[in-house]
């Protein structure tokens, strides 16, 4: 029997060389070989593309539900009419089609996805509403049954899934929105909702869009749904890339475009909703179409044209996505006053350390609205501006107008800190500043050493070999 122990120990011995350089190995080109990691998207069809057809009930991977007797769906609406009581609504967001409630009489309306959230992954939820109520108020008793009258809300909720669907109680996990008294009639088109589900990681959760009517015709539309799961796109920064701050005369369209750079630990995030929202009243403007807009490649969303008002004073315009805000400081002044606007070069991008394509113009009017000549136009960088310098490698520059009112930088270079920088250009005629957004973008990544996997191989056989030779000379 100790004969036999003997041998098996030997065996063994033997043996455990070969599976323990393997397992090196191993280890190695998991360690050596670089990884990636991507944000995973967990809502489906959260664009609401994949449907039955415009104005049909019916979305691929959500379900729809009513209370017996309700009049009315949710559908696929596009272009800017409901889709079943032609009533004007805004177009779609974010693609050809929008998930809309409508109905020709009272009722009750439900549509859901379950969505399950990995455990130990933070996970945020974000979508676009909107709301037009087409009674003189909402009314929210604590229930969807639409023969408890009145009844007149919407609800979105993060729901627990084996609550009963029309639950307005426990089984409510988180409210999003719930419609009240106070609620707008008419919501200023589609706007942001988001929360944070982080908490409930590990749980699988039930995005419900809830309507109940019985007073009058109530359209609720959503579009662009999404859950999140990647710390980073939950760390992520949004900060305004151009137009603040600006002054214009009243009922002008602003010369710089307002826009904003969503980012996530430096690099840009694309494809997410941005909406810029203005005051309802005094000192404002109005944007020239759709306020919701997309970021693009370099993670910046630009607002179509604004205009101001008739009303002369100072006020901020919000961008918001998500839990995140920026702001535009915007200033209405009366016909009659000087003002300088950027002409040229904004907004640009640049890689890290290379120069900018155009050089910067500014246009100095008088109070007249005529262009300026022989006004002395100053550029600044800031300090803060990612090592971005002109030429000279200074970070101001002068520059004269010439016949057109239009005053020229030298040339700027980009710094070596990817990111968005913003040159002002000012005059002593004018009482407000022009706004440059110039873009650095990362340059290319250092390369990572990598050893070839015949490299690994190679090393695997050669320890194995030697922890072989080191058995058989202790066995001796």
């Amino acid at each position: 029997m100790n004969a036999n122990l003997t041998l098996s120990r030997l065996r063994l011995a033997r043996w455990m060389p070969l599976k323990f350089w393997a397992a090196v190995f191993w280890l190695a080109l998991f360690v050596v070989l670089p990884t990636s990691s991507f944000a995973a998207q967990l809502a489906a069809n959260g664009s609401f593309e994949a449907n039955n057809g415009a104005a049909q009930p019916g979305f691929t991977n959500w379900t729809i539900a009513t209370q017996p007797g309700s009049a009315g769906s949710f559908y696929a609406q596009t272009g800017v009419v409901g889709p079943l009581t032609s009533v004007a609504v805004p177009t779609p967001p974010l693609g050809t089609f929008a998930a809309m409630s409508d109905q020709t009489g009272p009722g009750s309306l439900v549509m859901y996805q379950d969505i399950a959230l990995p455990s130990g992954q933070p996970a945020m939820l974000s979508l676009l509403l909107y709301v037009q109520n087409r009674n003189a108020e909402f009314h929210s008793p604590p229930t969807l049954d639409f023969s408890v009258v009145p009844n007149q809300q919407v609800r979105v909720d993060v729901m627990d899934p084996a609550a009963n669907l029309f639950d307005v109680g426990s089984g409510v996990i988180r409210p999003l929105y719930a419609s009240s008294s106070a609620t707008p009639q008419i919501s200023s088109g589609y706007t942001n909702l988001s929360a944070n589900l982080s908490s409930l990681a590990g749980r699988t959760v039930r995005l419900r869009i809830a309507v109940a009517n019985n007073q009058q015709g109530l359209n609720v539309g959503v579009d662009g749904v999404s859950v999140l799961t990647d710390a980073a796109l939950i760390q992520t920064v949004l900060a305004s890339a151009s137009g603040s701050p600006q002054t214009n005369q009243v009922n002008q369209p602003f010369p710089v475009a307002l826009s904003v750079q969503l980012t996530s630990s430096g690099a840009p995030v694309s494809g997410q909703p941005v909406t810029f929202t203005a005051p309802s009243s005094g000192p404002s403007g109005t944007f020239a179409g759709n306020a919701t807009v997309l970021t693009n490649s370099s993670g910046i969303a630009t607002a179509p044209t604004f205009t101001s008002n008739g009303t002369v004073g100072s006020y901020t315009v919000v961008a918001r996505t998500g839990l995140m805000t920026a702001n535009f400081s915007l200033t209405n002044v009366a016909v009659g006053t000087p003002t300088i606007s950027g002409a040229g070069g904004t907004p640009q991008a640049a890689p890290a350390a290379n120069p900018f394509a155009l050089p910067l113009q500014a246009i100095v009017r008088d109070d007249n609205n005529l262009p300026v000549v022989g006004a002395e136009v100053t550029f600044t960088i800031p300090a803060s501006g990612r090592g971005t310098q002109f030429a000279d490698g200074g970070l101001t520059a002068t520059s004269t107008t010439g016949s057109d009112g239009r005053a020229v930088s030298p040339a700027v270079t980009a710094g070596v800190q990817p990111g968005v920088v913003t040159v002002l250009a000012t005059t002593l005629s004018a009482p407000n500043s022009a706004a440059f957004e110039l873009t650095v973008l990362p340059g290319p990544p250092a390369p990572v050493p990598v050893l070839p996997l015949w490299g690994l191989g190679l090393l695997g056989m050669l320890l194995a070999a030697f922890g072989g030779r080191m058995l058989s000379h202790r066995r001796r």
